[in-house]
């Protein structure tokens, strides 16, 4: 099940999305960036926008130079490829094949990957979007096993909070739906496991306004980030004595210093 403390947090950001809160300013106007707010409340709350673009994201994502492949362990995908070379009988099978990767899961296009944008293909648009941000919960489970040798399962539950427009930071209104009161102490807590699972100096006595202030060891931009969960699962299982585990296909040796560097 997942941890409820993730659940309350997902729950009252919901209804903070959803006319919660009686102010809410995540998005700045630029030349490129104006966002709206809820004409129908009294409420200083922005509740869209819209937003000039060249290019969709999925047309840029084709053409991304990073496939899959790059991103799952070296052992995991050589076991993988022998499988599925095997069943589709052709041993010079890519590794970023649709056989090997399905189409819906990869990150880019292997036909486009690494070609311009051609100019046909630009067009100058402007995007209109309703609601300033998408939040989701993402749960995982990983295999492992502990210092007497015995399988063991560590699970991660995250809530991920995604801009949909440019111009929108998800850490204001992060700070802006701290003001419920209901959400401080959950969400103090879970900013403080991930401060420990870092080894943050100060994780356990920080407070909400520490992970909102900026330059400060604790702010939430340095800690809550989805570049930094793998390093916080592998501090974790390093400090409970679990070995032989994977994240999504990616290992980490967190004690060997070589490896922490080129993480950083």
């Amino acid at each position: 099940t997942v941890d409820p403390e993730i659940l309350q947090i997902i729950t009252l950001l919901c209804k903070a999305l959803s006319g919660g809160l009686d102010e809410s300013y995540a998005a700045v106007a630029t030349h490129f960036t104006e966002p709206s707010f809820n004409a129908n409340s009294r409420a200083k709350v922005q509740e869209g926008g819209r937003f000039f673009d060249q290019y969709n994201s999925e047309m840029l994502q084709a053409r991304g130079t990073t496939s899959t492949s790059h991103d799952i362990d070296p052992t995991l995908l050589e076991t993988l490829w022998q499988l599925r070379s095997g069943t589709a009988g052709d041993n010079e099978l890519s590794e970023d094949s649709s056989v090997m990767v399905p189409s819906e899961r990869a990150v880019n296009s292997e036909r486009l990957r690494g070609q311009p944008v051609p100019e046909s293909e630009g067009k100058n648009e402007i995007i209109v979007k309703k609601g300033l941000f998408n939040i989701f919960l993402w749960s995982h489970v990983m295999d492992c096993l502990d210092a007497n040798n015995s399988t063991r399962q560590v699970r991660i539950d995250l809530v991920r909070v995604q801009a949909k427009m440019p111009g929108v930071e998800p850490i204001i209104f992060l700070e802006n739906a701290s003001r419920m009161e209901a959400l401080k102490i959950p969400l103090l807590n879970v900013i403080k496991h991930m401060g420990m699972a870092l080894c943050k100096p100060h994780a356990m006595t920080m407070g909400l306004a520490d992970a909102f202030s900026v330059g400060t060891p604790s702010q939430l931009s340095t800690m809550c980030t989805e570049a930094h969960v793998p390093l916080a699962v592998f501090q974790f299982a390093h400090a409970e004595g679990l070995v032989n585990m994977h994240f999504g296909g990616m290992r980490m040796d967190v004690s060997d210093s070589t490896e922490m560097r080129l993480y950083h």
